[in-house]
């Protein structure tokens, strides 16, 4: 007879067997479009103080090697300067740059940098405004390397440029591919005061800092629009001509988005809506342009904010988002009418920055305000569609101090993540400050199992995986040898090796370009 106990008892202990193994298998978790990316800085936040009390960063840049430059202004103890912070992929400062990091840079009595570029070559170009006792000036800064300052441009490594009588703020840059420099802002036209009365300012500089003189014959060009105008952003199209955007208005009651396109020499190009010039109503009468980016089919995207009629234009604002034809007409397979309006908080939300991300959608970054200023991302399908995917609703906020904090620009790494930065407030200053999302071509994991030369789990191994840029990560196996990483970006070549006291395993190097569940590992005798 069948001692039925005896059965009982050994389909138990197989029982308990099999759900240790299930315990034991580790819990995969994959990361969503729009959650912040874990593995840069702390919980995907990277927070930097520079000077005293305010820091700003205005600009993102990333560099072909992955790392990402930030620059803005910093206040010392009386004036603003220029700053720039240069960060290692994983969010930590890179101590080759400038020795810290951070590199503070004294132009004129006050100084304030809004844009940054990367060029062929390594050096950082950054753009903006300083201050002397009577005028407000475009001034760039171009820097090696290793933070130094260029001296083989304008022999000092800065240059300022007057364009008009005063008021004039560079608030872009862009760089040719010839090297060329292109700066774009605003200069007074003389008529009322700075916040009304200024043109549209595009100025070209050569390799070395001069003025290029094929562009417009001084390398200046101004152009009204409407009763003022000012250019917030500027891009340069395959073709290699220069877009630029901003706002125009009517003697300061109504603003309008507003796209400036220019040939190659300075010229307007008039295949450009008939005059190179193209002014957009979204609301009823504050709309700034504040981002323009280039389309891989030619299309132009320029992002700002609309007045949504709550309140005022300073707190009542969503959103918006203008895509234009190659010709300067309004895009209608963009939303139907080419233009999109988007409610984020309940308060004032603006786009400061755009950029385009190799599979055409969108992305969007500003501010939002609720009870508190938050950094705020939004991504759009290119039809003008909110991206579902991306956070389950097309927007993401996300607060970092507790008041004050919002995005002024965005940047798409290699790897499709999305990398904001901006400012945060932790009460008593503002600092520096990035942000990093995973979108849907980096929330992968990668795993197996480590296993002894007999076939069996091997706890506590150290598993490394280190990407193409030397960034490592490492974690320990499980009861039963099973490991993974989470996060992990695709279209990367990584090498995984184990550590062990008791076997030797031979390194494994794998594309990841999907979840891997199989990187097994059998160790050596």
């Amino acid at each position: 007879m069948i001692n039925k106990l005896r059965v009982f008892s050994v389909c138990t202990r197989w029982m308990i067997i099999f759900a240790g193994l299930i315990l034991a298998l580790p819990i995969l978790i994959l990361a969503a479009p729009g959650d912040l990316d874990l593995s840069f800085g702390s919980g995907g936040k990277v927070v930097t103080p520079i000077g005293s009390s305010n820091d700003f960063a205005q600009s993102v840049a990333m560099q072909s090697d992955g790392k990402i430059v930030a620059a803005g202004g910093s206040l010392n103890s009386a004036n603003f300067e220029f700053a720039v912070v240069r960060y290692n992929t994983d969010g930590t400062l890179d101590t080759s740059f400038g020795g810290t990091g951070k590199v503070v840079t004294v132009v004129g009595s006050s100084s304030f940098a809004y844009a940054v570029a990367i060029q062929a070559d390594g050096k950082i170009v950054v753009a903006g405004t300083s201050y002397t006792s009577a005028n407000e000036d475009f001034t760039v800064v171009r820097y090696n390397a290793d933070g130094s300052l260029d001296t083989s441009f304008g022999g000092t490594g800065k240059v300022v440029t007057q364009v008009g009588g005063s008021c004039d703020f560079a608030s872009s840059v862009a760089i040719q591919a010839d090297g060329k420099i292109v700066v774009a802002g605003q200069s007074y036209n003389g008529v009322g005061d700075c916040n009304a009365g200024t043109n549209f300012a595009v100025v070209r500089y050569n390799t070395n800092g001069t003025l290029d003189t094929t562009f417009n014959g001084t390398g200046k060009v101004v152009t009204p629009i409407g009763n003022g105008s000012s250019a917030s952003s500027v891009a340069i199209q395959a073709d290699g001509r220069i877009v630029a955007a901003g706002y125009s208005s009517s003697f300061g009651a109504t603003y309008d988005f507003a796209v400036v396109r220019y040939n190659a020499d300075g010229t307007l190009d008039t295949s450009f809506n008939g005059t190179g010039k193209v002014a957009t109503p979204i609301g009823s009468s504050g709309d700034f342009a504040r981002s323009v980016a280039i389309q891989s089919d030619g299309k132009i995207v320029a992002a700002g904010s609309s007045c949504n009629g709550v309140g005022n234009c300073n707190t009542g604002t969503n959103f918006a988002v203008v895509r234009y034809n190659p010709s300067g007409t309004l895009d209608t397979s963009f939303n139907g009418t080419g233009k999109v309006v988007t409610p984020i908080g309940s308060g004032n939300d603006y786009a400061a920055s755009a950029a385009i991300q190799s599979d055409g959608k969108i992305v969007a970054a500003g501010g939002s305000r609720g009870t508190d200023f938050d950094f705020a991302v939004v991504r759009y399908n290119t039809n003008g569609t909110l991206d579902t995917s991306f956070n389950g609703t097309g927007r993401v906020v996300t607060p970092i101090g507790p008041n004050g904090n919002r995005a002024n620009s965005v940047a798409i790494q290699s790897d499709g993540k999305i990398v904001a930065a901006g400012q945060s407030n932790n009460g008593l200053n503002h600092d520096f400050a990035l942000v990093r999302y995973l979108t849907a071509s980096n929330s992968v994991t990668v795993g197996g199992r480590v296993l002894t030369p007999g076939g069996l789990g091997l706890r506590n191994a150290i598993v490394s995986m280190v990407d193409s840029q030397g960034i490592r990560r490492t974690v320990t196996t499980s009861s039963f040898g099973f490991y993974s990483f989470e996060n992990v970006s695709t279209g990367q070549t990584y090498t995984l090796t184990v550590s062990s006291r008791r076997y030797r395993f031979s390194a494994r190097v794998t594309q990841v370009n999907g979840d891997l569940a199989n990187v097994d590992f059998i160790g050596l005798e």
